[in-house]
């Protein structure tokens, strides 16, 4: 899996939420493109537990996936909170999860601190580096990119056609030859 880039302000957006439903748990989900959250979409937790459980409002969490396809986003990761818990995935979290191809960002909070966890849940669990986007060097993520190529090369070849016209068009005139 890719690394996955939140930057401060969506991550600060999860923590408020977290902040807000605290002592429940709160749910939602961070999409984007290429592995960077653009979008935080909170979701109303409706489990019947809420203190120890998230389960999305399936009503919510389709309108939230139907806008992000529109917006030509995807599924970056899907977050939640832990409250008076560590940011690491529950039993429950393991048990239920139906995206294993997507990142899980984990707030553990409590009335003191807050912290944030990212997470491959599959067949084994693994933590993620969380990175912002002082953490990533974006002309890499550039030339990764086809479209972002092609684009250049566009440019790049429009700007040569240019130069070269100029400058023929700034050569004096051929000096005129004697005819035989």
């Amino acid at each position: 899996m890719k690394p996955i880039i939140i930057a401060p302000a969506y991550r600060n957006q999860m923590i408020d939420e977290a902040r807000k439903h605290y002592p429940n748990e709160c749910c939602g989900f961070g999409f984007g493109r290429e592995n960077r959250v653009l979008e935080v979409v909170p979701i109303c937790n409706v489990s019947s537990n809420p203190q120890d459980a998230y389960r999305m409002d399936s009503k919510e969490q389709v309108r939230a996936m139907f806008l992000a396809h529109n917006k030509g986003y995807e599924v970056v990761c899907i977050y939640h909170s832990h409250p008076d818990a560590q940011p690491i995935p529950s039993q429950t979290d393991i048990r239920r999860n139906l995206y294993p191809a997507v990142a899980h960002c984990i707030i553990g909070i409590n009335l003191k601190t807050v912290t944030v966890a990212l997470w491959r849940i599959d067949e084994d669990i693994e933590r993620l580096p969380l990175l912002d986007s002082n953490d990533h060097d974006h002309r890499a993520s550039l030339s990764d990119d086809p479209i972002s190529n092609i684009i250049r090369f566009i440019v790049l070849l429009g700007v040569s056609l240019i130069v070269v016209a100029v400058s023929i068009y700034l050569l004096p005139p051929p000096p005129e030859l004697p005819l035989p």
